[in-house]
């Protein structure tokens, strides 16, 4: 796992692991702004896996009895170039 200390909060995922309290969210897609508010997070670390998947993890507020929660899955490219 490689931590991405600078990352954008517009980057898409398609989460296919996700927290318990949270697992709504698997196969939806969601940028890292929208999962950050959903939980009221207070913080975000973002690694890449070895397989290439993202990997965030948050400090949620209360509602999560201030456990970290966390989605797992590929990066959606928008704008990426479509397969020939």
């Amino acid at each position: 796992m490689k931590m991405i200390p600078f990352f954008s909060d517009e980057i898409t995922i398609t989460p296919h692991s996700a927290s318990a309290s949270i697992a709504n969210l698997i196969g939806k897609r969601i940028t890292l702004a929208e999962f950050a508010q959903a939980v009221k997070a207070e913080r975000m670390a973002l690694y890449e896996l070895e397989n290439g998947d993202l990997y965030v993890a948050v400090k949620a507020n209360p509602t999560y009895g201030y456990q970290p929660v966390f989605i797992e899955g590929p990066e959606v490219r928008i704008n990426a170039p479509l397969a020939a």
